[in-house]
C-alpha cells in the first residue's frame, strides 16, 4: 500500500478537534492513530470524511456497547462472546444467532464508531500519528456523517474544564465569526444556543462579554465557543480599538 503523507505529534500541543478539522480541510484519506498508555484507537478518513474507527479498549467493543445500552441481555452477551474468534466478529455472531437483525447491526456499528470518536475528543494527552494511504476497503459498514458535524457533536459532550479552558483562552480573549461563515453555516448542523452565540459574534466580543450577554450557564457558553471555533464558525480576534 502506497503512503503519501505522514504527521505525528502530542495532544498536549494540539487538540484532536483541530487535527480532525485539518484532515477534513485537506480532504485527506488515511488513518489517524492515537494512543494513551495501553489504550489505542484509530480513526479512518476517506477524502476528508471520517468513515470508521477502532479501539482496543474493551468498553468500546460492539458487544459491550450493545450490552451497556440495554440492547443485549447479560445471557446473550455472555453466550455470543464465547463464540468470538480472531476471524469471527461479534456482530456477525449476533446476526447468525438471530439475536439482532442485519439492519440493527448496521445501526449498532455506526453508533459504536461514533462513540469511539466522541470519547477521543475528551483526551487532553496522548500521542497521535496520521498516515495517508488508500481508502478503507475491508469495512462494509461505514459512517456517512460529515466530519465537522462529528467534531461539533463531540465538543458538546466535553465535561473537562481544562480542555475547554485550553481551547478558548481567558475571559479577555476576543472572538468573531469567520469570514467564510456563509458556506459553513449551511453545511453544519447547529443547535439554537450555538446559533445564538454565533449571531452575537458577528461583531468581535470577549469571552467575558459573551458570557454576560447570553442567559445560559457560563460553562456551557465556553464549551459552545470551543465547539464553534473547532469547526471554523468563529475565530480568535484582536480587541476592537475604540475611536474617541
Amino acid at each position: 500500500m502506497q503512503i503519501y503523507f505522514e504527521q505525528e505529534g502530542d495532544l498536549q500541543n494540539s487538540s484532536l478537534a483541530v487535527i480532525l478539522k485539518s484532515l477534513c480541510d485537506r480532504s485527506e484519506t488515511g488513518m489517524l492513530s492515537l494512543d494513551r498508555g495501553r489504550m489505542k484507537k484509530s480513526i479512518f478518513f476517506n477524502s476528508g470524511n471520517i468513515v470508521f474507527a477502532t479501539s482496543n479498549w474493551e468498553n468500546d467493543r460492539l458487544g459491550t456497547y450493545l450490552f451497556r445500552n440495554g440492547i443485549l441481555s447479560y445471557e446473550d452477551f455472555e453466550r455470543s462472546s464465547k463464540l468470538m474468534t480472531p476471524n469471527r466478529r461479534h456482530g456477525e455472531i449476533l446476526v447468525d444467532l438471530g439475536i439482532i437483525t442485519r439492519r440493527n447491526l448496521n445501526w449498532a456499528v455506526k453508533e459504536q464508531v461514533k462513540e469511539i470518536i466522541m470519547s477521543l475528543l475528551h483526551w487532553d494527552r496522548g500521542n497521535f500519528s496520521f498516515i495517508s494511504m488508500g481508502p478503507l476497503e475491508d469495512e462494509s459498514i461505514t459512517l456517512k456523517t460529515k466530519t465537522l458535524d462529528l467534531i461539533l457533536e463531540g465538543t458538546r459532550r466535553v465535561q473537562d474544564w481544562r480542555i475547554v479552558r485550553r481551547e478558548i483562552g481567558s475571559l479577555e480573549t476576543y472572538y468573531r465569526c469567520c469570514p467564510e461563515i456563509g458556506k459553513l453555516q449551511e453545511s453544519i448542523y447547529m443547535k439554537p444556543k450555538e446559533k445564538k452565540a454565533m449571531e452575537i459574534l458577528r461583531k468581535a466580543r470577549s469571552v467575558q462579554e459573551v458570557c454576560r450577554e447570553l442567559s445560559f450557564g457560563d460553562f456551557e457558553i465556553c464549551r459552545i465557543l470551543m465547539g464553534l471555533q473547532s469547526v471554523g464558525i468563529i475565530e480568535k480576534a484582536v480587541q476592537p480599538v475604540e475611536v474617541h
